[in-house]
């Protein structure tokens, strides 16, 4: 009778300080960062400038300071604007060196790591280059983020591609492409 009462004691007991109740054990959240945002760089751009009017051509290689401004709205898209000057004063120039250029560009991007991405840059370009009136300009590079707001990108723009009337009667072939180093900070 004494090992059942105790059998039954013990039993009792464990019960008493065993129950309650029990909830579950959720894993903790996991918030991923931010993508959105606004962003202002600053590049190096080396342009180059074809253009020829029938069998005669003539090319320049300009220097040029790009500034950017751009909204990325999620981690695969960005709208950005551009504006680039060139005011190098070369006396070998087939054109006058003094210009400037602005293009608007929807920016589609692909995070290949949690620091790179790659991108493609489709829009509008107009350059006061020999008369340009402007048109669709694209192009395609990359982006490394350094620090937590700081990121190296470089990247290749076709600004102008299309043929130019001018006064004399003769079109003008005029393609402006760029290849740009540069800087954004994310704010």
């Amino acid at each position: 009778m004494k090992k059942i009462f105790m059998m039954m004691s013990i039993l009792f007991a464990s019960t008493l300080f065993a129950g309650g109740d029990i909830a579950p054990v959720e894993a903790p959240a996991i918030v991923a960062p931010d993508a959105s945002g606004f962003y202002l760089g600053t590049g190096y751009s080396y342009t180059t400038a074809d253009a020829s009017v029938g069998i005669i051509s003539a090319d320049d290689n300009l220097n040029t300071l790009a500034l950017i401004a751009g909204y990325k709205v999620n981690e695969y898209i960005a709208v950005e604007g551009r504006y680039s000057m060139s005011n190098t004063g070369n006396m070998f120039s087939d054109f006058d060196t003094n210009y400037d250029t602005w293009a608007v560009y929807a920016k589609p991007m692909y995070p290949v790591t949690e620091e790179l991405d790659v991108y493609a840059l489709v829009g509008y370009a107009k350059s006061d280059f020999i008369d340009n009136d402007g048109g669709f300009s694209y192009g395609a590079g990359a982006s490394y983020e350094v620090l937590e707001n700081v990121e190296f990108f470089v990247d290749y723009t076709v600004l102008a591609d299309n043929t130019i009337a001018v006064v004399t009667g003769n079109d003008v072939d005029m393609k402006i492409s760029a290849w740009t180093a540069g800087v954004n900070y994310k704010f």
